[in-house]
């Protein structure tokens, strides 16, 4: 049952990855006009596929919130690795006191 289950998941996966692609091709293919794209600051015009930029501007907006979420990730990572490690030593101290308190009785 699981194995089907499994084999479905990877089809349906497989058609989304598909769906996707053909999304992007036809995409392609119908924003293929050049225009113009003005650097205000330089002076310079670069020629460009509205593809190409509007994809460009994506992968853009990807890295930057990859690299926004960086900072927050290391932080939560660092701050479960010390409470894990402060709950062990808690957990060593409490054996110890729990071996002192049968050895007393």
């Amino acid at each position: 049952m699981i194995t089907i289950i499994k084999s479905l998941y990877r089809v349906i996966k497989l058609l989304i990855f598909f769906a996707i692609l053909l999304y992007l091709s036809v995409f392609i293919v119908n924003n293929d006009q050049y225009i113009d794209v003005n650097l205000e600051p330089i002076p310079y015009i670069i020629s460009a596929k509205i593809f190409v930029i509007m994809i460009s501007f994506f992968i853009l907006g990807i890295i930057i919130s990859i690299l926004t979420s960086i900072p927050r990730n290391i932080s939560k990572n660092y701050n479960q690795f010390f409470s894990q490690r402060h709950i062990k030593n808690l957990d060593k101290k409490l054996t110890k006191e729990k071996e002192k308190n049968n050895i007393i009785k």
